[in-house]
């Protein structure tokens, strides 16, 4: 769970991007020698990559999810709002103690990849071909 990418966890389709995300997971692993998202619960996952990332999951992306809505992603969207639905109760201090990215990772260069790999929108991540060049 811990490196599935977030269209894969909204259930809001997936390609070749997904791959990138997994392996900016993996390379987050073995600078920071911990995994990005500990997580137990898809939800908090999802909360937890908005605060690290320093930013929100595009709308079309929650949409989508909520259209494709089955019993995998049935409680991660609120309908009523097409928002994140609350996380469980008791997961509230592991998403509260999350910090920025940059924090985890002291290198403005690694920084800076690992960025464009977890690139919330799968549409504007780069391919593993393009990040060759950065």
């Amino acid at each position: 769970m811990e490196y599935r990418s977030p269209e894969a966890v909204l259930m809001a389709g997936w390609s070749f991007p997904a791959d990138v995300w997994a392996l900016g997971c993996s390379l987050f692993e073995v600078i920071a020698g911990r995994k990005l998202f500990e997580v137990e619960h898809e939800i908090t996952q999802l909360y937890m990559l908005e605060k690290i990332l320093e930013c929100k999951i595009p709308q079309d992306m929650l949409h989508c999810g909520a259209r494709n809505r089955n019993s995998f992603n049935n409680n991660l969207i609120s309908l009523n709002t097409c928002a994140l639905a609350q996380p469980h109760r008791g997961k509230a201090s592991k998403i509260s103690s999350a910090r920025p990215l940059s924090e985890y990772v002291h290198d403005a260069l690694l920084t800076s990849l690992l960025q464009e790999m977890l690139t919330v929108d799968p549409k504007q991540r780069p391919t593993a071909k393009s990040l060759l060049r950065h």
